[in-house]
């Protein structure tokens, strides 16, 4: 993916590195991550889609989610608007590979949490019971990443 922040990555691992035998910090390479706002709704994603797994070889398996953003119990009109998660993973690990947000909130942020974990190779069992804050009026008790990994687990909603 040809972004800005990889080439940033690139070039400092180079200027650091560029005359060691032995490079103090290995580079881990990167997942590829992006966001973009059209019209009304706002996306992030973070590494493999079926798309570029496919180009790339990769057998995976997908999860697509939708719920609100806030509790059942806060009306769309007062703020709590759908939200898509689509989570990308390996079917014999269960290894999260990439995923996306949708929403016409500015759900951008949880791209940045997709990274991580494809990043550090979580799991969906990892992410399935993974610790994000709770405030009511944020959000839910059980975040939406949280709930779309059970989900792709089979798990019951809870």
């Amino acid at each position: 993916l040809a972004l800005a922040t990889v080439a940033r990555r690139e070039a400092r691992y180079l200027a650091e590195n560029i005359f060691a035998e032995n490079p103090a910090r290995p580079f881990k390479g990167v997942v590829g991550s992006s966001a973009l706002s059209v019209f009304d709704y706002h996306f992030a994603a973070s590494g493999l889609n079926t798309f570029t797994a496919k180009r790339a070889d990769v057998n995976v398996h997908t999860a697509f989610y939708t719920d609100s953003l806030r509790p059942d119990y806060v009306p769309e009109a007062n703020g709590n608007p759908q939200v898509c998660v689509n989570l990308v993973f390996d079917p014999q690990t269960h290894r999260l590979l990439g995923g996306a947000v949708l929403s016409t909130y500015d759900v951008t942020a949880q791209g940045n949490v997709l990274a991580l974990a494809v990043q550090q190779q979580l799991s969906l069992e990892d992410l399935a019971e993974a610790d994000f804050f709770f405030q009511p009026g944020f959000d839910r008790q059980w975040s939406l990443l949280n709930l779309a990994a059970q989900h792709a687990l089979g798990e019951p909603r809870f």
